[in-house]
């Protein structure tokens, strides 16, 4: 990711704790941006795709822990960066988890967000945020906590209140879904597909079906492209 790597190529990432984060797929970006690191913790509430992440940072300094966001049990002052990357949105309570996260990092350490937004997008960017949207509903059909994207202010009004010593912030546009590609298309209806059969035996499923039919059908006729992210990037 070029803005990370334009921030972080020059400064190590020293002890480095990532909140939310699934399979370590941040982790990675992070290792790729900074100069180097010491280790790395990823914590998520759920253990898997852990095994996903272990085998790729397999013999690496990189430990994965099951541990709710909003009550961190580390220490105070024990990291130098901390992380979460597109995990607002699952978080149940958002202030109480950046105040964790906040004590935890050491005073000058590095407080990172990547989060996607909504708001100001192009009609192929809204195709995304239907999607994403539409797994919002899933998971909670299935009692998982998960919420619709924050608009950009909103996030960086989370910043604000961290009382962070200074933060800059980019928007990040990924390049890498060309709307007009079919096989790209193709993935996401299948992507539909496969968050609905999650859900067959669940009485949200028939409305759903529906909802699911309707968003397949926008990417046939206006196209699919990522959402805006939003990076910020911190010191306490």
């Amino acid at each position: 990711m070029d803005i990370l790597k334009s921030k972080l190529k020059e400064l190590s990432g020293g002890k480095i704790l990532d909140v939310a984060t699934q399979g370590g797929s941040f982790v990675d970006d992070m290792k790729s941006a900074f100069k180097d690191y010491d280790k790395a913790i990823g914590i998520d509430i759920s253990d898997k795709k852990f095994d996903e992440g272990r085998q790729k940072f397999a013999g690496e300094p990189v430990e994965f822990i099951v541990m709710d966001g909003c009550n961190l049990t580390f220490d105070d002052e024990s990291f130098d960066t901390v992380s979460i990357s597109n995990g607002m949105h699952h978080m149940p309570d958002i202030g109480k988890a950046f105040a964790e996260m906040y004590r935890v990092l050491k005073p000058g350490g590095l407080f990172i967000i990547y989060e996607v937004c909504s708001g100001d997008l192009t009609e192929k960017q809204k195709s995304d945020e239907l999607r994403h949207h539409f797994k919002v509903k899933v998971d909670r059909a299935k009692g998982e906590s998960h919420n619709y994207t924050l608009e950009k202010q909103e996030i960086l009004n989370y910043a604000d209140n961290l009382g962070l010593a200074s933060y800059e912030h980019f928007d990040f546009h990924c390049t890498e879904c060309d709307p007009e590609e079919q096989d790209k298309i193709a993935e996401r209806e299948k992507d539909i597909d496969d968050m609905l059969d999650s859900i067959k035996d669940y009485p949200e499923y028939e409305v759903l079906k529906i909802e699911a039919k309707q968003i397949k059908q926008r990417f046939r006729d206006i196209g699919y492209e990522c959402a805006t992210n939003l990076i910020v990037i911190g010191r306490k």
